[in-house]
């Protein structure tokens, strides 16, 4: 498939109509990777040697070029299109002030930092300090932020008691709305689309005995559980740190394990607390299967594992695909998380 490469503005520069190899690293609630070589004999290392801000599209998979390395041959390095978030700095805030005191879904706050960031965003003086005026400088008129987008409302606040990327945020929220999300690069609308990922969830089984897997791994794994944990913080400017008790479920006795939690903030520390899970999942290479067609970023499916006389099936959400394309040889990794 060809790989058609555009400026910022989706201005067309130049089609590839081969590489010599290319790998991309498609995420569910994250940023992927691209991976391509390209021969310095043809006419598109010229373009992308030429121009610093590129888009590279190979179908719907798309990637912002972010590094080259020209050698024997001139080596592209890339990130999905989303990686653009990770250019914005969402500073401290609490939901609280944002909403006045109503609390709001995952979705909704994800929605309001987007327009504060790259709608409305917050103009500073000369000596850097926040005005009360728009920075028409950082506004993308062509980002589009959902507007419609509901989810069920959170029974607390949400806040950041740091700086972060706004990418950081967003992934966060994602996961409290159970949901990924991607930039779409749209050469068509000429647009920078937002979208939130649900997935759905698909009738297939995939199995060894269904002929349509191979190579299935069963794993379980303790070691990163936590039912509680404590976090780091201070009341106030000068006061000294001290530390707070976060509890996740209702473990007793010798079943309740607790950790420590880097996070700055409660709210942060709650989310990193949800990580710390009993994993329980399989690996597999899918057969007969095509990203595209037969599933999709965030598509839920029913692994079954067999094992003499065990047996289990687990629901797995497809959160990551890689695609490789080298010396005439296809190939697709599939990564899983538990639903």
């Amino acid at each position: 498939m060809d790989i058609r490469i555009y400026d910022f503005e989706f201005n067309l520069l130049a089609v590839a109509p081969r590489v010599i190899s290319s790998v991309w690293n498609l995420k569910y609630n994250s940023v992927g990777t691209y991976e391509g070589h390209f021969a310095l004999s043809d006419s598109v290392a010229k373009v992308l040697l030429e121009n610093k801000y590129v888009v590279l599209c190979e179908g719907d998979r798309q990637a912002i070029c972010t590094g080259k390395i020209a050698e024997n041959d001139l080596l592209i390095c890339g990130r999905s299109i989303n990686w653009i978030l990770t250019r914005r700095i969402v500073l401290p805030f609490n939901t609280k002030e944002f909403f006045d005191s109503e609390f709001k879904s995952p979705r909704e706050i994800a929605v309001y930092l987007l327009n504060n960031t790259y709608k409305t965003p917050t103009a500073y003086d000369e000596n850097g300090d926040a005005t009360s005026e728009i920075d028409n400088d950082s506004v993308v008129e062509s980002f589009v932020i959902p507007a419609d987008v509901g989810g069920e409302k959170m029974s607390r606040f949400f806040w950041r008691n740091s700086a972060n990327t706004l990418s950081e945020v967003i992934i966060d929220l994602c996961e409290l709305a159970d949901c990924g999300h991607r930039v779409v690069f749209d050469v068509t609308k000429k647009q920078w689309v937002f979208e939130f990922i649900d997935g759905k969830e698909l009738d297939t089984i995939v199995s060894e005995s269904n002929k349509n897997a191979h190579a299935v791994k069963l794993i379980e794994d303790i070691d990163n559980y936590a039912s509680a944990g404590f976090y780091e913080y201070s009341s106030g400017e000068n006061e000294a740190l001290t530390y707070s008790y976060i509890p996740k479920d209702e473990k007793k006795g010798i079943y309740k394990w607790e950790c420590i939690l880097s996070s700055s903030g409660r709210s942060k520390a709650t989310s990193d607390l949800q990580k710390k899970y009993i994993k329980t999942y399989a690996q597999l290479k899918f057969k007969g299967l095509e990203y595209g067609i037969d599933y999709s970023m965030g598509d839920i499916m029913r692994v079954q594992v067999d094992y003499g006389i065990y047996r289990k099936d687990i629901k797995q959400r497809i959160v990551g695909v890689c695609i490789k394309n080298a010396s005439g040889t296809y190939s697709q990794d599939i990564t899983f998380a538990l639903v």
